[in-house]
């Protein structure tokens, strides 16, 4: 290879490499400038239109969430409401979905142990004795 083949060749060399010196700096100064945009998802507003089937359900889960009393004076978005700001209230107001729940499974599985502990257990019966069989051969 002649001198102006290398020449040409280091040339190329030396651009891709500034080219990925400059992305990764780019990159870096990026995330220093603005860290928690960089990786936080982008949300996309909440919206009751986009499925309205798994709407519904919702909706009928919340009404029996409710009870029956609320259900019985035709309840209201704003019986909703004050369902939704009194777990606000007791499990804090930027509390996560996931949190609550885990939260609300854990309240709930004490509730069935305590049941449990105060119910009278019967007697286990022990099974019959088995008989084994004669073979005559």
């Amino acid at each position: 290879m002649n001198i102006d083949g290398e020449m040409a060749l280091t040339g190329i060399c030396l651009v891709l490499f500034g080219f990925t010196l400059g992305m990764v700096v780019f990159f870096l100064v990026r995330h220093l400038v603005f860290p928690e945009e960089v990786y936080a998802p982008k949300r996309a507003p909440l919206s009751y239109k986009g499925d309205v089937l798994r709407s519904l359900g919702v909706l009928q889960q919340l009404q029996v969430l409710i009870g029956r009393e609320a259900a019985e004076r035709n309840p209201s978005l704003a019986d909703l409401a004050g369902l939704i700001r009194a777990a606000q209230r007791e499990f804090g107001r930027s509390a996560s979905l996931e949190g609550t729940i885990q939260a609300l499974v854990v309240l709930d599985m004490e509730r069935q142990l305590a049941s449990r502990k105060c119910k009278p257990t019967a007697p286990i019966k022990a099974p019959a004795p088995v008989q084994q069989e004669t073979v005559i051969a």
